[in-house]
């Protein structure tokens, strides 16, 4: 025997069904619209520390150009063109990078390495290099193949795929290192 729910229970149910949505859709964009707002905030901080830099700057600029004036040969500072500092360097000791990159193609001389396979290498013994948005893992797989492209120029390693469908080359040391 089949109990007939009256109509407007029916559609109480379906109204509150259909609040019932409303809500977890809406709690649903207040946790992401808090997590964006967590992200926004240690930018915020990041702009307040960079803008600490900037007036930071401004105060030497301002102590040389002092110093200029004093000189006997007058210079006009606007006709100084300023130089953009060169691409960020990763924040290694000098050397290490090309140390771990060979240290990891001989640990695995067997298997040739891809670039992101050395990149992740990378950042799991150095934690520090992928801890900030500034030095992200797309930065060190960017530094990590232009290191390997330039001791693939010095001899040092080979790359032993590179097809259009792979995402990255493969690496390996030649069967003897060359002395640069």
């Amino acid at each position: 025997m089949n109990t007939r729910i009256p109509s407007s229970l029916n559609w109480l149910i379906g109204k509150h069904a259909r609040i019932d949505g409303q809500i977890c859709k809406v709690q649903k964009q207040i946790t992401k619209n808090k997590e964006i707002l967590a992200k926004l905030e240690a930018k915020i901080s990041d702009l307040s520390t960079i803008e600490n830099k900037l007036v930071d700057l401004k105060a030497d600029l301002v102590c040389i150009e002092r110093a200029l004036s004093m000189h006997e040969i007058r210079i006009n500072t606007e006709n100084i063109s300023p130089i953009s500092p060169q691409g960020k360097r990763i924040d290694l000791p000098y050397g290490e990078l090309s140390s771990s990159i060979l240290t990891f193609l001989k640990e695995n001389r067997e298997n040739p390495l891809s670039t992101d396979e050395l990149a992740l290498m990378l950042a799991k013994r150095f934690p520090h290099l992928t801890a900030t948005a500034e030095q992200s893992l797309h930065f060190v797989r960017n530094r990590v193949r232009a290191r390997l492209n330039n001791l693939e120029d010095l001899g040092i390693v080979i790359r032993v795929s590179s097809s259009p469908s792979k995402r990255s080359s493969r690496w390996a040391l030649p069967k003897a290192i060359p002395r640069p």
